[in-house]
């Protein structure tokens, strides 16, 4: 793993974290990651291993980057700000709101994007308060 976005400039974008046992977390998603703090995560397809075992279910994409259009692989994150915390209850214990910068393969939404790379470069438990950082870790 590098930590070194594929295209440049990265984008910032936001997206939603939950703190807890200590540890961040993704608000939503289906794997067990923690994050720390300016490293460069990789997104994998949580559907590849699941295709592997099981070939009826369908064809993952190995040959293809992810995100994959027709995939929902990818780190997902907000435009802006405000809609992060519109569309996000801010009120369940522990959910602090990212701002990232994301790199590699894009792909845009409306209100968003999905994204091959992503590297949190601080958090917010409210609109402006900074969630404070110890030993790299978020707490």
């Amino acid at each position: 793993m590098t930590d070194e976005y594929t295209t440049h400039p990265p984008i910032r974008a936001f997206r939603q974290f939950l703190i807890t046992e200590g540890e961040l977390r993704p608000l939503v998603h289906t794997y067990n990651t923690t994050f720390v703090e300016n490293k460069v995560y990789h997104a994998v397809c949580i559907f590849a291993e699941l295709y592997s075992k099981f070939p009826s279910f369908g064809n993952n994409h190995p040959e293809k980057p992810i995100p994959e259009e027709s995939c929902t692989c990818g780190f997902y994150a907000w435009k802006k700000r405000r809609d992060c915390v519109r569309y996000v209850d801010m009120r369940i214990p522990g959910t602090v709101m990212g701002e990232v910068l994301l790199g590699g393969k894009i792909i845009e939404t409306e209100l968003g994007y999905r994204a091959e790379q992503m590297m949190i470069v601080k958090l917010f438990r409210r609109m402006k308060q900074k969630v404070s950082v110890r030993r790299r870790v978020f707490i």
